[in-house]
């Protein structure tokens, strides 16, 4: 199967161990069923300016400093047209999250954080909705009803997502830090 390439940076929020484990079984086996890649379970929050990597990493970890770990709940279990979010799991925005993309805004001085469609990809395919859609009644069943977040990671997404792989991540606080 063939995907389109991108190019860039951008930032992800990492699931913790019972929401990484979950998603990451579901996306191998998919990934298996249907000649999709295997990837990392992530929430884009959005793309950031082409700075050099010391400083995008100073970023970061101000960021995860400021930003304590936080749960969104989970909207549904859908399938889409564009090839980066075949299958994904639509989240409900929470003030955790809005109070990381004000963060990442603030320390990369414009509007990068990601505000529309939070989702967890679960398939990158070229496939029609049509021929996944059992697929997609079935995992409903077994998403949680929150996905709990963990981690804010520095990601290169040049080329297929083969190809991408973490620069740099840093967890977030811990509630009982704050």
């Amino acid at each position: 199967m063939s995907l389109p390439k991108v190019g860039g940076t951008v930032l992800w929020l990492l699931p913790g161990r019972d929401g990484d484990e979950l998603f990451t079984d579901i996306i191998q086996k998919l990934a298996v069923l249907f000649d999709g890649p295997i990837f990392m379970p992530h929430i884009t929050i959005g793309r950031i300016p082409d700075w050099e990597p010391g400083k995008i990493i100073h970023a970061v970890d101000v960021i995860s400093e400021n930003i304590c770990r936080f749960s969104m709940p989970v909207k549904t279990v859908h399938c889409k047209n564009h090839p980066y979010q075949k299958i994904s799991v639509e989240t409900e925005p929470v003030p955790g999250f809005e109070a990381m993309l004000e963060q990442i805004n603030h320390q990369f001085g414009g509007e990068y954080g990601k505000r529309e469609y939070p989702h967890l990809s679960l398939l990158y395919s070229t496939l029609p909705c049509s021929r996944l859609q059992d697929k997609v009644v079935r995992i409903r069943s077994k998403i949680p009803a929150q996905i709990h977040l963990h981690e804010l990671a520095y990601i290169s997404v040049s080329g297929t997502p083969d190809q991408w792989h973490v620069i740099h991540s840093r967890s977030l606080k811990k509630v009982s830090q704050v």
